[in-house]
């Protein structure tokens, strides 16, 4: 969801949706502003259930949810109106591990404080029961506090417990190098412990923070400060214990004040928007900042009914797997970089593509991978779900597979029954941390394969299957033994 409450021309929603490739773009009326801070949720068959703007929570009829006014109720939510709050990231959803029908709001709470304007004081949730109000939910608890302390500006993201159904979520602290940490589970939401690794803070930012799709990696971009390098922080993280290590800082010398980072769906390249430009890392290098490549540059594009210049900000992947960038002002344009898994400027991004039906100001939803499942082989793989797959429309492609001998020692075979699509299809081999170790290519009416690993070393990987345009079919354990 983007855009206005209902008034002139040209304001009021746009909603993107998923469920048609390509994705479709259309006008709502609705009753609330979305300003930066911007987060909603879809039931697993992509039906919109919520959204919010850090201040109010409308339901899938667009209308303010009952008891969803008041959220982060102060002096700034009288200031802001129904605009929504300013900050990125400034609230997630999560739907409570084993209840379907309860989702959490987490959301940050802005408060009046010299010299920076506002800071971020306090960490809450705000609980809907979507049971209530005839399937279209109600708020049934609001700012409730989680955490009493000023924290950075945002920043909240999350990803899969190795259990692959838990969630770990990571609040930063502001002007220090502490993370709270806390642990979303069936029980509820507990603050795990607090992490004190990188660099501090500086000054409120309008930055942004990612986990990659695998979990694997966690990071942090902002600066805002013309006085001290930007900080790019990218850390290794453990899905199992929740700890964040093998810190890098790729200090960034830069005058942009908006900034936005995604890693692509394979979890192997960074994408950082620096206001003109988006740069491209490769995560799986040892030296991440010597492979920075320039991949888009500003061509000066503004919006025809507004002077605003159609830059780069905030950003998200999306259910198709591409990365989707909004501008740092009131425009109607998104842009998009269609193919994120290939190096450089083979990534192709395509600036002002998206055309929204009306303004958006600087928003971009703020999800998580939904996706991902868990680690398997792990100690904490303990509750028997399987990997997650990628779009189920998608996956009628191809019905049913067939992998043996497994466990394997020198190859295995690979068969698919009943495949639908006849192009080209990437098989590849990837261990349980999401290091790619081997791929393969064949296509889709050849339905068998005999494939070698004798250099594979013992242990549990992934096979996964794709498309040639990186649609994620079908992911299946592999056992090596030795």
């Amino acid at each position: 969801m983007f855009g206005y409450e209902n008034s002139p021309p040209n304001f009021g929603g746009t909603c993107l949706n998923f469920n048609q490739n390509p994705l479709s773009v259309s006008y709502v009326s609705q009753q609330i502003s979305i300003d930066i801070a911007n987060a909603s949720i879809s039931d697993t068959n992509g039906n919109l259930l919520f959204y919010t703007n850090a201040m109010y929570v409308a339901n899938s009829n667009h209308q303010i949810m009952p008891h969803g006014d008041s959220i982060n109720y102060g002096d700034l939510y009288n200031y802001f109106g129904y605009y929504g709050y300013t900050m990125p990231q400034g609230a997630l959803i999560l739907p409570l591990p084993g209840s379907p029908n309860y989702y959490y709001i987490f959301h940050e709470k802005l408060e009046f404080s010299a010299p920076y304007f506002d800071l971020t004081m306090g960490f809450y949730c705000s609980i809907v029961n979507m049971d209530l109000d005839g399937g279209l939910g109600d708020v049934e608890l609001k700012n409730v506090l989680l955490l009493n302390d000023t924290l950075d500006y945002g920043c909240i993201t999350a990803t899969r417990h190795a259990n692959g159904r838990d969630w770990w979520i990571i609040v930063p602290e502001f002007k220090h190098n502490r993370y709270y940490r806390f642990l979303f589970c069936a029980q509820g939401i507990f603050q795990d412990s607090i992490q004190t690794i990188g660099t501090a803070s500086i000054i409120p930012e309008l930055s942004q923070s990612c986990f990659s799709p695998d979990g694997s990696k966690y990071v942090r971009w902002g600066g805002a400060s013309l006085f001290h390098p930007y900080r790019l922080e990218v850390f290794d993280f453990d899905r199992c214990t929740g700890t964040l290590s093998n810190y890098r800082n790729l200090w960034y010398q830069d005058s942009a004040y908006a900034c936005g980072v995604a890693i692509s769906p394979n979890s192997r390249f960074m994408y950082v928007s620096a206001d003109q430009r988006i740069d491209q890392y490769d995560l799986l290098a040892t030296d991440i900042a010597s492979t920075r490549q320039i991949v888009a540059i500003y061509d000066g594009f503004t919006d025809p009914l507004f002077p605003a210049q159609t830059r780069f900000f905030l950003m998200q992947s999306g259910y198709d797997n591409k990365i989707y960038v909004c501008t740092p002002g009131t425009t109607r344009f998104l842009h998009v970089i269609d193919q994120p898994n290939n190096e450089g400027i083979s990534c192709n991004v395509l600036q002002h593509s998206i055309h929204l039906n009306t303004f958006n100001s600087s928003s971009i939803p703020n999800f998580p991978n939904f996706r991902l499942g868990p680690i398997d082989g792990t100690i904490c793989d303990s509750l028997g779900i399987n990997i997650i797959t990628s779009n189920p429309e998608l996956t009628k492609e191809v019905t049913d597979v067939a992998v043996w001998p497994n466990p394997a020692q020198d190859y295995f075979n690979y068969k698919l029954n009943n495949q639908e699509y006849s192009g080209t299809y990437h098989l590849r081999l990837y261990n349980t941390s999401g290091i790619l170790f081997k791929e393969w290519e064949f296509k889709g009416k050849q339905g068998f394969g005999h494939y070698s690993i004798e250099d594979i070393q013992a242990g549990v990987y992934l096979l996964t299957l794709t498309t040639a345009d990186e649609r994620a079919l079908k992911t299946v354990k592999l056992i090596v033994l030795r």
